[in-house]
């Protein structure tokens, strides 16, 4: 039996997913206030990040549960990443946007402006979402069910079923590995030249992946780290390039300063070729292998 960070191959999977679970809904706490008062950059992010995660254990516990029950929270937790994807994108597209101002010495301010507005107006959104009495209720609600064990864990139909944790995350990974080199067939000759919804959903297989690996870290052998940095690496490619993309829409969305938008968008346009270029050998490195013989190592603990 392993032991670390209060999880054991030996306990319940459907326990090991709550404790997860709960974990995330700690960090979404922890930064609520101040989400609440202003919207911070940085708690948008971690709040962001921490939904992102309990997504993938919804998926990955889902079968442990009843039918049913993790959707509800997800739904409720999707709602809310829809209010701060406004803040989200324009805290990334000001920030890059100073550091092209300052490396270049371009002058964009009136771009930086009208966007700096913009995210004042969506920051006072949020606020207000936030503040609406129903979120009292949902985080409490949410709150009991991380913290109750046996709550909502579904029925065993038979006496040989698998419980243990040990047993179930061999076959949770291996699922969530087939859905990203699902891809490989297709990646190989057309996702550098696919159109942004595509390799959006690349990017979620390989988060949602990468976070599987980390939730189970703790339970697996030291492999595990070179199979999360190569995914850490696609990852950042591929935010980088769905960043990049947001900001030509966001562009398209400015008004009445057309040489400040036509400067810029070039810049973005440029970014998108480099990102293109850097992602063939990424995925490669992610279907190699040596990536997979590192993945087996890792499990084989178990």
């Amino acid at each position: 039996m392993l032991t670390q960070a209060g999880l054991t191959t030996d306990m319940p999977i459907a326990e090991l997913g709550r404790q997860m679970m709960a974990a995330q809904l700690a960090i979404i706490q922890e930064y609520a206030p101040t989400l609440q008062q202003n919207a911070d950059v940085t708690a948008v992010h971690e709040t962001r990040q921490a939904i992102r995660r309990t997504y993938t254990a919804v998926r990955l516990f889902r079968p442990c549960f009843e039918p049913g029950l993790l959707d509800g929270y997800r739904r409720r937790l999707r709602k809310l990443m829809k209010r701060l994807a406004p803040c989200r994108d324009t805290a990334v597209f000001l920030g890059k946007l100073q550091i092209h101002i300052t490396d270049s010495g371009a002058d964009l301010s009136d771009l930086r402006d009208y966007w700096q507005t913009r995210q004042a107006a969506a920051a006072a959104q949020l606020r207000r979402y936030l503040a609406r009495p129903k979120w009292a209720v949902f985080w409490g609600d949410y709150a009991a069910f991380t913290q109750t064990e046996g709550q909502g864990v579904r029925s065993q139909t038979s006496l040989t079923a698998p419980v243990k944790a040990g047993h179930w995350i061999p076959a949770l990974l291996y699922q969530r590995v087939a859905v990203v080199r699902a891809y490989d067939e297709y990646g190989r000759s057309h996702l550098t030249g696919a159109d942004s919804k595509e390799l959006h959903q690349v990017r979620i297989a390989c988060k949602e992946l990468r976070y599987a690996f980390e939730f189970f870290a703790p339970l697996l052998g030291p492999e595990i780290e070179a199979v999360v940095n190569t995914l850490k690496s696609l990852q950042e490619n591929l935010g980088n390039l769905n960043d990049a993309r947001v900001a030509l829409e966001m562009l398209a969305q400015t008004p009445e300063r057309e040489t400040a938008v036509a400067r810029y968008a070039t810049v973005q346009e440029a970014e998108i070729g480099r990102l293109l270029n850097e992602f063939t050998p990424l995925w490669e490195t992610l279907n190699a292998p040596a990536w997979r013989q590192n993945l087996a190592a890792a499990l084989a603990v178990l």
